[in-house]
């Protein structure tokens, strides 16, 4: 049995994420988990929200051991190539102790107020295959031009994603799903390919 620590980062200060991680750390605790979240879930007003992929990458450099992740990262937020560039960045600024965690996103709150898209359900469960195996490919290192039909944005134009972005996660595991359409768990299980 693994054990990992959820460390929150909403309405606490930089120097608390960090001493939480730390202690996880020195406990031995396996991993640490932060959200994929712009702004507080909880709480009245607003207060101090740590950017998801930006913390795992700064705290890849304060610690040695223990797993990095977020629970889960939004699919509506990133375009998943710019996803597969900072999963590989911060997997090799970590040494391969990157968890990459993929969900269809839900705080539709936090996407109107920042004015992020926020599709239905099935369309967000779409745009989540359509991730799983965009990053599966490219960070396994293929040569990749896939037509991402880009429904945040509405519109029916396909952007490609091409072989620009080379590279291998360094701990090369495919994201894994905990709810999900059931074609979406099946994607996952094929490593993202339909």
């Amino acid at each position: 049995m693994r054990f990992g620590l959820d460390v929150a980062q909403q309405r606490v200060s930089w120097d608390e994420v960090v001493r939480r991680v730390k202690l996880a750390e020195e406990l031995g605790f396996d991993g640490a988990w932060g959200f994929d979240h712009f702004q507080p879930m909880y709480g009245e007003g607003p207060g101090e929200t740590f950017e998801g992929m930006t913390t795992l990458a700064a705290l890849s450099g304060v610690t040695s051991r223990i797993r990095l992740g977020l629970l889960v990262t939004g699919v509506t937020y990133r375009h998943p190539s710019v996803l597969a560039a900072q999963a590989l960045t911060i997997d090799h600024a970590s040494h391969g102790r990157l968890d990459l965690a993929l969900g269809a996103a839900w705080f539709g709150k936090e996407h109107d107020e920042l004015g992020i898209p926020f599709p239905p359900v099935g369309e967000r469960f779409d745009l989540l295959e359509d991730a799983l195996e965009i990053i599966t490919r490219l960070s396994s290192g293929e040569v990749v031009s896939y037509a991402y039909l880009d429904r945040r944005h509405g519109t029916a134009a396909h952007t490609p994603t091409r072989g620009a972005f080379r590279g291998r996660l360094a701990c090369v595991r495919h994201p894994e799903l905990v709810a999900g359409r059931q074609r979406a768990a099946r994607s996952a299980g094929r490593g993202g390919r339909p």
